[in-house]
């Protein structure tokens, strides 16, 4: 990515493996490029609340604080039509 330079803009993280600090340690080694985080869809057939909890606390806020400009999760969308009428 050295050599990249003006050819990419930034870097999208996703959930379903390491951590935050990934964000931290590509925000220091390319500090104007742009951090995303776009993808996280949840676990089909957990409870609500604790849904909204991890998505709320380690999504939103964690990532954000590590330096991402968006955070996209799905986990709606991913749960089967019979569970969205529910809600």
């Amino acid at each position: 990515m050295q050599n990249a330079g003006s050819f990419f803009s930034g870097v999208a993280f996703h959930c379903y493996e390491g951590g935050v600090s990934g964000q931290d340690a590509f925000r220091n080694a390319y500090p104007e490029k742009e951090i995303y985080f776009t993808e996280c869809t949840g676990t089909i057939g957990s409870d609500w609340w604790s849904d909204i909890k991890v998505s709320l606390g380690s999504l939103f806020v964690t990532t954000c604080a590590y330096n991402s400009k968006v955070v996209h999760g799905q986990p709606v969308s991913m749960k089967p039509l019979r569970k969205l009428e529910l809600l």
